[in-house]
């Protein structure tokens, strides 16, 4: 009886438990324990959930820009979820839909905070609108979160790269599913020189990254390789806007991409304040690391509560984004570390 009211309302839908209620109300107890874990067997597994679920706490509460009562509601209805494994899962992110077979990494993400890099997907799309001829290029795009955020501008051109196979068939899904004719998807990584490199392939697609050739022994996967500046060329593209997010990749493909920084007005970089980062840009007359706030439509010095990616803008940033701010004097700091 407490099930069939719960499903009558239309709270558990923002909630994501909508589809696990009514699941489990066709459950017996019995049916539910083989999918526990053993929590002797797999100490240090739960140890890292708990863990995960502590920084997703921490996320929601540095959050600005969503109801975080809704958020911690949302994400509890998301552990409940986990229990009885529900798949595929469909998340709304501004107005596309993101669909995932998997429970974590960047549909997670989406569950909590919907735009989860609220200021930065609110930045590409502001960029692309006022360019006359908008190009982003998603290098790491994963199941195709910026993709899908880019590809609502209707006049962009989206390059989208993703180079573990996996992952590239759920981000084609995504671009099918939300009818995208004007994604260009790639199953490449980028870098400093063509050819191919050994990547991790986990199930949660956010963590794979580049295998170094001493690394240690790990689950991979050879991907094809190319440079950014190659790319680009073959589809007779040039990026106004370009987002890099290959967990630690980063420098080998901004050395792949000097063509098109004179070009490009503007950088997304996970972690981008690196020295080396820093250093490579300002050489190439870049301006950064610098953070946006889309309540103040300003690109400031100073990172937003809850931490995005480092922006850099080239000199033509200005006059041709008039409604963004880059408010004087920008002053930025020199990371310590490395």
């Amino acid at each position: 009886m407490i099930f069939d009211l719960l499903l009558r309302t239309d709270a558990l839908e923002w909630f994501g438990l909508h589809e696990w209620m009514q699941r489990a109300s066709c459950l017996k107890v019995p049916d539910v324990l083989p999918q526990l874990r053993d929590p002797v067997s797999t100490g240090g597994e739960n140890a890292m959930i708990l863990g995960q679920f502590t920084n997703s706490l921490g996320i929601i509460r540095r959050s600005a820009h969503t109801n975080r009562g809704l958020a911690l509601l949302r994400h509890l209805g998301w552990q409940c979820r986990k229990l009885l494994r529900p798949r595929p899962i469909h998340r709304r992110l501004s107005r596309s839909v993101i669909v995932d077979d998997e429970g974590g990494g960047v549909i997670s993400m989406v569950n909590m905070l919907g735009r989860y890099d609220f200021n930065n997907m609110h930045f590409v799309q502001t960029v692309l609108t006022c360019d006359p001829t908008p190009v982003f290029v998603d290098v790491g795009a994963n199941i195709g979160a910026y993709t899908l955020i880019a590809s609502e501008v209707p006049a962009a051109v989206v390059v989208s790269l993703e180079p573990i196979p996996a992952t590239f068939a759920k981000l084609l899904n995504n671009i099918a599913v939300n009818r995208r004719p004007n994604v260009h998807a790639l199953n490449v990584a980028a870098s400093g020189r063509p050819g191919r490199l050994q990547m991790t392939s986990s199930t949660d697609s956010a963590t794979n990254h580049v295998v170094p050739t001493d690394g240690p022994d790990a689950a991979t996967v050879s991907v094809k390789v190319d440079t950014l500046d190659k790319i680009c060329s073959r589809l007779g593209v040039m990026p106004s806007l370009i987002k890099i997010d290959v967990e630690g990749h980063e420098p080998e493909v901004l050395a792949g991409a000097v063509a098109c920084l004179a070009a490009c007005q503007a950088y997304l970089i996970e972690n981008g304040d690196r020295a080396a980062i820093v250093s490579f840009m300002r050489k190439q007359g870049m301006t950064g690391p610098l953070y946006y706030h889309h309540d103040k439509a300003a690109l400031l010095g100073d990172p937003q509560r809850l931490a995005e990616d480092h922006i850099y803008i080239n000199r033509n940033f200005v006059a041709k984004t008039p409604t963004i701010q880059v408010t004087p004097p920008i002053q930025v700091r020199v990371p310590a570390r490395v």
